[in-house]
């Protein structure tokens, strides 16, 4: 952790973030701002984001919507024109589409975001948020140490107890779910959450592919997954575990309660899902169960070669924050942004208060106070996140250093696991696309994947059979997979 800590001391003294940002004045400036949210409702009222009001002479009014609502609530503020956000959470795709017309341009304000743009060039990622005119519509999520996302995880201690080795090779592990299945007839090796989609996003990192468009490195282009020979694969293994009962079948309806408490009670022994999810198994079920561990196993070796998982790059455009050009205090919108890639900013919104959120060690260290639940601490009082603190989407600058803080020793055990058979995908190469292929390359795919997802759910719970699998890729012929590969292929050439 010293090293993680000193690399992020380094990196903020060679940018140059010298002192703080200033209010700016007494007076205080309302802003409003559009946020998804999932467990904790953004607000005043949270300790961390009332600090921030103070130090910035800011009040925020939060406009939470459900994660899974946002596009849809996103998509009505746009059409309308109407009652605009001052901040707008979003991404990338969505500035190429609008950003011209609705946001402030980064770039005619330079000189006010002097710290977001030293973060990006200090490791060189400026073109990553620039649009294909070289416009900046929003300001991204920074990791200062890019990290792992997915795991495979299994009950360790079922495992031990059984005398099942840790699986290896693909084979190993359908042979451990066999085991688990005839040991325990009335619970499911593995299970998942959030629908088909976000579970395939883990699956067929197994097989080193994807649900969509991706780069395959081995090849040197840009691929449709679904018409790779590695995704047949994937979804042939995925119907044999339905079929078999290998697989929950509640896996792809599921909420976050039901898949947990699965595995909490032992109806459930695996899941592939991120890192963290393990730790919450662990927190949560050592209580009633004190020989209870979750723990990431390697991904399998299929075919001699071992699956991947995803990995965060320096920067997150899936996480943009965005500035209106309606905002009637356009200057102080721009401050609060850029102060978020200060010092000051970046350890207010990961670490928090001092005293409070954290403490200073006699080494210098910072750590989670006593109150604060973490991997390491289930005994805590609240969360982080419900402080205000490492909230997605407004903590722009993510300090690495408190995610190992959080990590309990599965979660730190799986992560070195993971660092040591260097399982970190490829990286893929940066596109930019024109607004009309923005547009063009949205409105195709989302079509191929409606189709997409209706059947490949189809296919693995066995309500369509594998053998119309050269019928499902002459529809997505049809529908114009190729078409969408050739756009890939002309922005990748140039």
């Amino acid at each position: 952790m010293k090293r993680l800590i000193s690399i992020f001391v380094v990196l903020l003294l060679v940018m140059g973030l010298i002192g703080t940002a200033s209010a700016g004045g007494d007076d205080i400036v309302k802003l409003s701002w559009l946020v998804p949210t999932f467990d904790v409702n953004l607000s005043m009222d949270l300790p961390v984001i009332a600090e921030l009001g103070r130090r910035m002479n800011v009040e925020i009014e939060f406009r939470n919507v459900a994660g899974d609502d946002f596009q849809t609530k996103f998509n009505t503020m746009i059409a309308s024109a109407k009652d605009m956000a001052d901040l707008v959470s979003t991404d990338k795709d969505s500035l190429a589409l609008y950003g011209r017309d609705l946001f402030v341009n980064f770039n005619d304000h330079e000189d006010q975001f002097t710290n977001y743009f030293a973060v990006l060039d200090r490791v060189n990622c400026r073109d990553r948020v620039e649009m294909d005119d070289g416009s900046v519509y929003g300001a991204a999520r920074f990791t200062d140490e890019p990290g792992m996302w997915y795991g495979l995880f299994m009950r360790y201690d079922i495992l031990k107890e059984n005398g099942i080795a840790i699986p290896n090779t693909l084979d190993e592990l359908t042979d451990t779910f066999a085991k688990l299945k005839e040991l325990y007839p009335d619970s499911s090796p593995m299970t998942g959450r959030w629908g088909l989609d976000n579970n395939i996003s883990f699956w067929l990192y197994w097989f080193r592919t994807g649900s969509g468009m991706y780069y395959k490195a081995d090849e040197d282009r840009f691929v449709y997954g679904p018409t790779m020979d590695e995704f047949k694969q994937a979804i042939e293994y995925l119907h044999m575990m339905w079929e078999k009962g290998y697989l929950d079948h509640e896996t792809l309806t599921q909420t976050d309660e039901e898949f947990y408490s699965k595995l909490y009670t032992g109806k459930a022994f695996g899941m592939s899902d991120y890192f963290g999810a393990e730790t919450n198994c662990n927190v949560n079920s050592v209580a009633n169960n004190p020989d209870y561990y979750m723990c990431a196993i390697p991904l399998p070796e299929i075919n001699g070669v071992r699956g991947y998982t995803k990995i965060d790059s320096y920067v997150n455009t899936g996480e943009m924050l965005a500035i209106s050009n309606t905002c009637e205090n356009i200057d102080k919108a721009c401050e609060l942004v850029n102060y978020f890639y200060t010092e000051e900013g970046a350890n207010l919104m990961c670490w928090g208060i001092e005293g409070e959120t954290y403490e200073i060690s006699e080494d210098g260290m910072k750590h989670r106070t006593s109150n604060i639940i973490t991997g390491n601490n289930p005994d805590g009082q609240v969360t982080e996140r419900e402080t205000g603190c490492r909230i997605g989407n407004v903590a722009k600058y993510w300090i690495e250093a408190v995610d190992v803080e959080n990590y309990s020793g599965a979660q730190r055990e799986g992560k070195l696991l993971y660092n040591e058979l260097g399982v970190g995908e490829p990286i893929s190469p940066l596109l930019h696309f024109t607004e009309d292929q923005t547009i063009y390359r949205k409105d195709l795919s989302s079509e191929l994947s409606t189709y997409r997802s209706e059947t490949v759910a189809a296919f693995i719970t066995g309500e369509k059979d594998l053998a119309e699998w050269d019928e499902f890729l002459a529809t997505l012929q049809s529908i114009g997979y190729e078409e969408l590969e050739a756009l890939y292929t002309e922005v990748y050439g140039k």
